[in-house]
Parts: C-alpha cells; structure tokens; sequence
C-alpha cells in the first residue's frame, strides 16, 4: 500500500497541477498587488522583427516574469494581426501548453500571433496561477497575475503589431481558471474580445466579477476529469495542495450566460461522437459555448497528452479543441 501511495504521488507530482510550497519563486520576491507601471523590459530580449519564436522577460513587482511569443510564417511588423495569450495549466510551463495545443500550426494556417505567459512557482518547470481558490504556490502567494497580464499586454502593444479589436484568452486548467478571472476584471474585460477556457471553472465568486462588459465565452471540459471535476467539488485525483471545493461546469458557463444578457434557453445544439455542444446567443452576435466532453479527462479534446490515461483520462479525439477555439474567436470583435 505504502508502495502503491507514492507511485500514484509521483505521477500527480509529474502531471504539474499542483506542486510547489510557498518558498519564494524563482527570479524574485513574491509578488504583491502594484501599479503596471513597475513593469520594464529586461535588457535580454530580441526585437521581435519576424517569424518565429522568442522569449521575453518583464520586471513587475519585484519579480522577472518571463512569457514566450510565436509570430505566425505570414507575420509582417507593419500588418496588425490577433493576439492570442495561451496559459498552462497549474504544475506546467509555456513548452508544455506549445506541446499540448497545437497553437502554433494553427497560428501559421490563420494568421495570428500566440503568447505563451509563464507562472510562477519554486522551479522554472511547475509553475501554477492565483486562481484565488487553491493551494498552489502562485494562489498561497496570493502572487499579482492579473497586474502581470495587464503589464505583458501593455508591452506587447508596444512591440507588435496587435489588431486590439482581436485580443483573446485561452488556457487549460489553472490557465482556464486564469481566463475567467481576466473577463472578470474591469480594465480587462474591454480588452479581450472573447475567452475559451479548457477543462477548468469559474473561480471567482460571482458577487466579486466586475466585468465591465459582456464576455463572450466558450467552455471545453470533460465529464471524466478527475482533477477539475465537471459537477464541482473536489477533483477525485485532486493533490494534496489543490483540495479545494470549486464550482461545476454548469455553474460557470451559468454565470456568463445571465451576465451577457442571453436567453436561458439554448439556439443550437449538436453532437459529434461522445463530443455535445450547446450554444447559448442572442441576435447581437453574444454568445456562450459549452462543449461537453461525454469521455475526456483532465485534457485537450484532439491534443497531445504524455501522461498516463489511468491518471489523467483520456483524450478525446471526436473534436480537436484548438480548432473549434480559433473558430470561435475569429466570430468575435472588441
């Protein structure tokens, strides 16, 4: 038993959903709430000219936050373009969501560019997100990701040629989390023009959204996920630091349907395979999506997964996640 216990550890330590104590995180102190005017530019960065892959670091709050940006095979400095911020998962890291998403091809086939922010935690590979509900380092250390979003975007307009009309938000598990928190903040919510969180919930209490506009939202999330569990609760895989009771799926996508002024009543649905869709809208082009996984697990519908099935569940693969995401945006203005 003792032997079985601290296999099943280490695989939940190898999945990265929650991971890291609460020393101080690598590159600086903890971070705290503070002005976005603290953020600066390190001096290592390479101007982000053409296509390709680059790494950027910004100081904010005492802390060197680094996030990773792909321009696009048909990017060119003087054509605005979409901007996509695409955030791991809790325990994970930018290399990893590249991996699991497939974003990057997709950015070639469609023309955007994709952002890839890191979180913060003890080491530079397990890396969580203030998800204001869990136990994971970057929530313990109540550390300021919203600032450091809104600071990464500032300098991100700056450098690049952003459509600002076209700013979107992805993210799986904690970066799903991440999402509903940014479409919650005032400043934020007028910039991002529509989120798509990945098997994750709405942690914020919905008496303390102060989203200052409708959001439209689309939600991807398994019935078999044992980490972020569809009903709500506590995941029955949950690690030690994550066991704390959250919201369902049902709860969530509610929310966003009565704060976007749309009928409770669904004007589409379809099935493909054990994959459901409902579409919540109404005639202005607002609208809500959830999609309904009957077989996934804690993982990208059509994506990569190097982990087990037996821990994490499997994949379903009757849609692919990052194309019904890109569909879904590219519907969608600010």
């Amino acid at each position: 038993m003792r032997k079985k216990r601290w296999a099943v550890g280490v695989l939940f330590a190898v999945t990265g959903l929650a991971l890291s104590g609460c020393q101080a995180p690598r590159g600086g102190a903890v971070a705290r709430s503070g002005p976005v005017r603290e953020a600066v530019v390190t001096g290592v960065d390479q101007p982000m000219a053409r296509p390709g892959s680059y790494q950027r670091q910004i100081r904010f709050n005492g802390m060197v936050r680094t996030y990773h940006v792909y321009l696009p095979s048909g990017f060119r400095a003087d054509a605005p373009m979409p901007l996509v911020l695409a955030f791991h998962g809790g325990g994970g890291n930018p290399e990893a969501m590249q991996t699991m998403s497939g974003l990057n091809a997709m950015a070639d086939r469609h023309g955007f560019m994709v952002v890839y922010p890191a979180g913060t935690g003890a080491n530079d590979r397990r890396l969580s997100w203030n998800i204001l509900l869990s136990e994971t380092f970057a929530t313990a250390n109540r550390v300021d990701d919203i600032g450091f979003v809104k600071a990464m975007l500032a300098e991100l307009k700056e450098a690049l040629p952003v459509d600002g009309s076209r700013v979107y938000a992805t993210g799986f598990s904690q970066g799903g989390m991440l999402c509903y928190r940014l479409a919650c903040d005032p400043e934020l919510s007028r910039q991002l023009a529509a989120i798509a969180p990945v098997g994750a919930t709405m942690t914020v209490r919905p008496d303390q959204c102060r989203a200052a506009n409708p959001v439209p939202v689309l939600s991807i999330h398994g019935m078999e996920d044992p980490f972020s569990n569809y009903q709500g609760g506590i995941g029955s895989r949950a690690p030690r630091n994550d066991r704390v009771p959250r919201p369902g799926v049902s709860e969530s996508v509610g929310f966003w349907i009565r704060h976007n002024g749309l009928p409770n009543q669904p004007v589409e649905e379809k099935r493909i395979g054990r994959a459901r869709m409902t579409r919540f809208a109404n005639g202005a082009g607002m609208e809500v999506i959830n999609w309904t996984l009957e077989d996934g697990g804690h993982t990208w519908p059509g994506g990569v997964s190097n982990l087990p099935e037996f821990v994490m569940g499997k994949v379903n693969r009757d849609v692919l996640a990052t194309a019904l995401i890109w569909e879904f945006f590219s519907r969608h203005k600010r």
